[in-house]
This record gives structure tokens, C-alpha cells and sequence, in this order.
């Protein structure tokens, strides 16, 4: 992105004054929302702070952002935004409806990364950026480099430790469009590749070929536009589609049934790292849950913590607490943000060359 190699990007770029943040210290999370949990992300915005739109997405899925992002996606997507800003120098109001509500009007509870409390206690990241590093560790992880990913968690432990309330959207936070059945198209900006059958998006009509112009009243440019949108949607309820197919504008109801936020809920870093900071372990659901029980293979333990604790690495979790229903990685993440620190949970492991399961007893943080 610095120096890009496709040369009708570079030709793009120029019409922009393009700022670099390669990292999150200082940054104001007022103004700068995204979804942590990837590689980059950019703000398309005009120059009196009007946010246009976001572009950059990760899927939870194999291959990840390859499959939700390209240089031919970027470039369609930034053409968009500058045929929007045409529009918009020339009538600001009107061109403001359009994109009312990408701008942020969630306040977060912590103004910028570095007074987030579980980060402001880390004596390596808390300290500016331009501190040299002195230590192994510090010259690995850098001194003061906060990674996006690192906001999202810390804001869920901060929380949970504090005993407040943790919103549903934090927990489960801006869904792919295969939430709603829903496959971009990676070479364009808002096109759909694919409909999952029986999915929200099925039921009202959405179909393959179908240009997003515009949803929840909002104008789209790319898939991390339409992640704002779903990110900021109700538990259930009905939003809308603006679509182009062919010659012909359809206006689309899309009906959010009860849960949708939680069909798929695997957001990768976060989650890992939220499982290994309150159980000092993390998993991912393993082939055995096809039964629709529960079926964790774990991926790591912290060696210090299971100290005396016989749970390893390639261990499958058949029950915790006593709960053997299935859950992704969303919902065994929400299982543990619910559990107090201090008190003690209970897995049941299952371990190849051993003919019975064991019970576990673990202390989380």
C-alpha cells in the first residue's frame, strides 16, 4: 500500500493525500471504529471529517482475506468513492444522507488504545511508540506497537473484569455478509458472488449478480461497509436492500431472525485470545461436533497456568460445566466472558490412547 505496484492503484492513490498509522497507540476510537480483528483497514473520508467509507475485511474462513479482498476490489471501490465525492462537493447535505450513518456515533468507554486498562497495565505497550526497545520480548512485540487485535480483546477483558455489562455487538462484532448468506465478490466493490440457500438473504430475494448500492440507507463501496452496517444492526428485525439488477433498481426487506449474530462467530484473533486470557487455553470446534455435541480440539495451553492441570494440546473438550451442547468459537468465547474471575470451570477431555474421559478443573482470570 505504500508503494504499490499496480499501476492504475498508484493513479488512484494521487487523487487522495493518503496517511499511513501502522500502528494503534494514540489512535482516537471515537473517530476510528473498524473491525480490529485484521491485517489493515481504510477510511475513505473527506477532508471536514466526513467518514465516505471503510474498505478492508478478513473472513473467518479458509484463505481469509483473500476471499473478501483484491487489487481490482480496491480499485473499484476507491473509483466509487471518488465519483461519490463529486457528488457530494456539489451538494454536501445530500451527499451527507448517503453516508449519515457511517459516521461513529458509538461513544467507547475508553477514548484511545493505551488507556484501555489491561493495556495500560502492560509496561511494553503502554509506552509510546518512538521507546527503544531494550529486551528480547520487547524488541519481538515492539515498545508502545499495539495491534489492532489487542483493542478488541482488551476491551472485553477491561469490561469483564470491571463486572460491567458487555454489549452483544462487542462480543460478536461487525458479521461478514455470510451472516446473512450473503458471498461478495472480492474483484468489485459490492457485488454478490454467491446466496447461501435458506439464508436471510435467500428468503428476500437476493440473488447472484445483484449490486449493493445501497444498505440501511447507506451507500456502499465495499464488504467492510456493509460489516458497519450489520455491525451496528439490531438482535432481529428488518433492514433494507437497494439493489441493481440489470437495468432495474429493487428495493429489498431483509429480515434479521432471532440470533443471526451468532451463526457464525469464529473472529479468529480475538477469540483465541480471549479463551487463552481468561482459561489459559484456546481451541477451535473440532469434525466430532457434526453430532451436534460439543467438541473443542484444543490448539494451546499457557504452560504456567496448567501447571498440575492435565489438559494438552490436541485434548478434545467433550463438556464444559457439564454442557455438551456444540459451540463455534463466538459462543465459547461468550460462555467464558460470563464466568466470574476467581471462580473455576469444569472440562471434560477426551484423549487419544486413553479409554475414558477425564474432568478437569481450571481457574480463570
Amino acid at each position: 500500500m505504500a508503494d504499490p505496484k499496480d499501476a492504475g492503484l498508484r493513479m488512484l492513490l494521487d487523487k487522495f493525500v493518503c496517511v499511513r498509522l501502522v500502528q494503534m497507540y494514540g489512535v482516537d476510537l471515537n473517530k476510528f471504529q473498524f473491525d480490529f480483528v485484521q491485517t489493515w483497514a481504510i477510511f475513505y473520508m473527506n477532508a471536514d471529517g466526513t467518514l465516505y467509507g471503510r474498505y478492508g475485511s478478513r473472513s473467518a474462513m479458509q484463505k481469509g482475506s483473500m476471499r473478501e479482498i483484491s487489487v481490482e476490489g480496491l480499485k473499484d471501490s476507491i473509483q466509487g468513492v471518488l465519483d461519490f465525492h463529486e457528488i457530494y462537493t456539489k451538494a454536501p447535505q445530500a451527499g451527507l444522507r448517503q453516508v449519515a450513518g457511517k459516521q461513529t456515533k458509538y461513544a467507547p468507554k475508553w477514548s484511545r488504545p493505551e488507556k484501555i486498562p489491561t493495556l495500560a497495565k502492560n509496561k511494553v505497550l503502554a509506552k509510546k511508540f518512538t521507546a527503544h526497545a531494550t529486551t528480547k520480548n520487547q524488541r519481538n512485540h515492539g515498545v508502545g506497537c499495539i495491534h489492532c487485535h489487542m483493542v478488541a480483546s482488551s476491551q472485553l477483558m477491561s469490561l469483564r473484569l470491571s463486572g460491567e455489562p458487555i454489549a452483544e455487538q462487542l462480543v460478536w462484532p461487525y458479521p461478514m455478509p455470510s451472516a446473512v448468506g450473503l458471498q461478495m465478490d472480492p474483484k468489485k466493490r459490492s457485488t454478490v458472488m454467491r446466496v447461501y440457500e435458506g439464508s436471510a438473504a435467500a428468503k428476500a430475494g437476493v440473488k447472484a449478480g445483484d449490486e449493493i448500492l445501497r444498505f440501511d440507507g447507506q451507500t456502499i463501496f465495499s464488504t467492510a461497509d456493509m460489516q458497519w452496517v450489520l455491525h451496528n444492526a439490531p438482535s432481529e428485525g428488518e433492514l433494507s436492500l437497494a439493489v441493481r439488477r440489470g437495468e432495474e433498481t429493487k428495493s429489498i426487506p431483509l429480515r434479521l431472525a432471532k440470533d443471526w449474530r451468532r451463526r457464525l462467530g469464529d473472529h479468529r484473533f480475538t477469540n483465541l485470545g480471549i479463551c487463552m486470557q481468561i482459561a489459559g487455553f484456546n481451541g477451535r470446534p473440532s469434525g466430532r461436533n457434526s453430532l451436534k455435541r460439543l467438541a473443542i480440539a484444543v490448539g494451546r495451553v499457557h504452560r504456567k497456568r496448567m501447571v498440575g492441570i492435565d489438559l494438552r494440546r490436541h485434548d478434545t473438550i467433550i463438556a464444559i460445566d457439564g454442557n455438551r451442547e456444540t459451540m463455534n468459537l463466538g459462543k465459547l468465547t461468550e460462555y467464558l466472558l460470563g464466568v466470574k474471575p476467581g471462580s473455576e470451570i469444569a472440562l471434560t477431555r477426551s484423549r487419544f490412547g486413553e479409554e475414558a474421559p477425564k474432568t478437569v478443573r481450571i481457574k480463570v482470570n
